[in-house]
């Protein structure tokens, strides 16, 4: 390896960080995260330090957000106010226009976010499909994203 491909780092001062294409966690609340689609970061081999360019972390956000929504459609994971205030960001939508979109009431998302509570499992399946189809780049990409889903819960079940 040459020394060009060796930069020290700048938190450690004793470590070198090297480029990595790996999942990344992203995190959602304070103790909870989801892993991204791999990504390419720099990775200090000493002391752990990220870096990474912001388009490589707004493409581990949203690809850690569909693998949130794909664990809570599998009932795999429990949906909450955190989650649901992560996922928000990723489609741009206020609480109020979230509830609304989804036919609550008005203040329902931001009374989720604001105690942190666990959504019921219907609610959130709706939810979560809502917001994958809002993340998806077509209708296409969404019905073969929801196939997939249903497929491999068949096969769960078979």
């Amino acid at each position: 390896m040459s020394d060009t491909n060796r930069v020290p780092c700048l938190s450690c001062e004793s470590g070198t960080l090297h480029a990595v294409f790996e999942p990344y966690p992203v995190v959602i609340a304070e103790g909870v995260s989801v892993f991204s689609d791999p990504v390419r970061f720099m990775k200090c081999d000493s002391c752990g330090e990220v870096i990474m360019h912001g388009d490589e972390a707004a493409s581990a956000d949203v690809s850690a957000g569909k693998n949130l929504l794909r664990e809570v459609i599998q009932q795999e994971r429990t949906l909450n106010g955190r989650g649901v205030a992560f996922l928000r960001a990723l489609i741009s939508m206020t609480a109020k226009e979230l509830s609304l979109r989804l036919r609550l009431d008005a203040t329902t998302v931001s009374q989720w976010e604001g105690r942190n509570t666990n959504i019921p499992q219907p609610t959130a399946f709706a939810v979560a499909v809502f917001i994958l189809r809002e993340l998806a780049k077509s209708k296409d990409e969404f019905l073969k994203e929801i196939e997939n889903l249903l497929m491999k819960a068949f096969s769960k079940v078979a």
